[in-house]
């Protein structure tokens, strides 16, 4: 019973909490577009949350560090907002990173 606890809290935390549904599909496609390397060093690592209380929905890209987070604004911003915007459906789609 101890190990089925402790796979499922590694899963978990490995597929993170806040991870959104939408958010999977869309580094599915960056995975598919980028070297390995890219993805493994920029995008991976990313989760996707969402602001609570925000009117309309705004999500913000959580990074491990602010030097990741401002690097992948600068170089993935418009290509992510440009994904989550085609998988949503939602072209007024507010994200922060």
């Amino acid at each position: 019973m101890f190990i089925l606890w402790i796979t499922l809290l590694i899963y978990i935390y490995s597929v993170g909490m806040t991870d959104i549904h939408f958010w999977g599909e869309c580094k599915k496609t960056l995975e598919r577009d980028l070297p390995v390397e890219e993805y493994s060093t920029w995008i991976a690592p990313l989760t996707l949350e969402q602001n609570n209380g925000s009117n309309p929905l705004s999500y913000s890209v959580l990074a491990p560090n602010k030097f990741i987070s401002d690097w992948v604004e600068d170089n993935y911003g418009p290509t992510i907002k440009e994904r989550l915007s085609a998988i949503t459906s939602n072209r007024d789609l507010n994200l922060n990173f």
